[in-house]
């Protein structure tokens, strides 16, 4: 039989694994935003390539109107924004405000902010999905390999109930950090992302940055939007991941596990003070005494298992004269469940 360091060394190494699965994942994700960024920066520039003149406004005019052009719609807002300036810079802003040619830049700019709004909202579908996806696969085999490795280190096999669509879905829809769920999360940080960009096109119409400024912070703004999904889609792998092993657990009869802690030098204080630490399983509470810990979280668990959770694990058996399932104590070999039932076997013909 293993040793319990073997068990507490797979531990480690499957959940490396998975956290390996899930930069991939992540590395997808990247790529869904560099190209959300790609075609909000080709449209700017139908716009932003030939209106790069400054007005010399200050900061606090600039964002005087910057305030008055997050609704471009509302033009008279913006007039008086100007008119209130006083500044030369602003009185021939305002000139030019009343000609047609400016007049069609601001219809080009809301027509920018309204696809910004398409191209983010299709990102947000895209990384959804993604992520979903992900979560499904990761629960699945989370569980199959935690009660697979819990048949080995028990020493026999017993029969369990499969992972099912919804209890991954219940896990991955849960709001276990807060009031928020996964896709909550997501959405807020997408939301984040167009509203900064938007306010970064409006700033560098008001003041007339070049389209290189413009493209460059635009797209530092997707760069933050991409680290945040990276960061959830690690975080929320870590706490799935455990959440499915625990499901397990359950499964398994047992009401205790060990806290596993990642041996490198990137495992922060928090994590290493619980390592080999044993909780019951009804107490667990991600964040004190279970992963994900943090943001970026790599530990895990194992089963904790004593020969007292070994004598009271069960497995099931169909009863061969209702033909019903009925539960039996896992140590019960098959020779001696025959013996019980009054079955006998005829030897095998040579």
């Amino acid at each position: 039989m293993k040793s319990e360091a073997y068990w507490r060394q797979r531990s480690a190494l499957l959940m490396y694994d998975r956290m390996e699965d899930a930069e991939l994942v992540s590395a997808e994700i990247a790529e869904l935003y560099r190209t959300a960024c790609s075609q909000v920066t080709h449209s700017m520039g139908r716009i932003f390539s030939t209106y790069e003149r400054k007005y010399g406004l200050t900061d606090k005019e600039a964002m005087r109107l910057l305030n008055s052009m997050i609704d471009p719609s509302d033009m008279m807002e913006l007039k008086r924004a100007l008119q209130v300036a006083g500044t030369e810079e602003a009185k021939a802003l305002l000139a030019e405000i009343n000609s047609p040619a400016f007049s069609a830049r601001i219809k080009r700019l809301q027509e920018l902010q309204a696809e910004i709004g398409l191209i983010n909202t299709r990102l947000y579908r895209q990384d959804l999905t993604k992520q979903r996806a992900w979560y499904t696969q990761l629960g699945y085999d989370t569980y199959n390999h935690t009660i697979y490795d819990v048949q080995r280190e028990v020493g026999f096999q017993f029969s369990f109930k499969h992972v099912s669509d919804k209890m991954i879905r219940d896990v991955m829809n849960s709001a276990w950090s807060g009031d928020r769920t996964f896709s909550d999360t997501l959405w807020s940080n997408v939301d984040g992302v167009t509203k900064e960009v938007r306010k970064q096109l409006t700033w560098g119409f008001i003041t007339g940055k070049t389209e290189k400024q413009m493209a460059s912070e635009i797209a530092n703004k997707y760069a933050v939007g991409s680290f945040y999904s990276r960061r959830l889609v690690r975080t929320e792998s870590c706490y799935l991941s455990n959440e499915m092993q625990f499901k397990a657990y359950e499964e398994c009869g047992a009401d205790r596990y060990q806290y596993v802690a990642t041996l490198d030098s990137k495992t922060d204080e928090e994590c290493g003070l619980l390592d080999r630490k044993i909780f019951y399983v009804s107490e667990k509470k991600p964040g004190i005494n279970c992963p994900p810990m943090h943001p970026f979280c790599r530990c895990t668990t194992k089963i904790y298992i004593d020969q007292n959770d070994r004598d009271d694990m069960k497995r099931r058996a169909r009863n061969p004269i209702t033909g019903k399932n009925e539960i039996v104590s896992a140590n019960l070999s098959y020779t001696e469940w025959a013996k019980r039932n009054g079955i006998t076997k005829k030897k095998k013909q040579s």
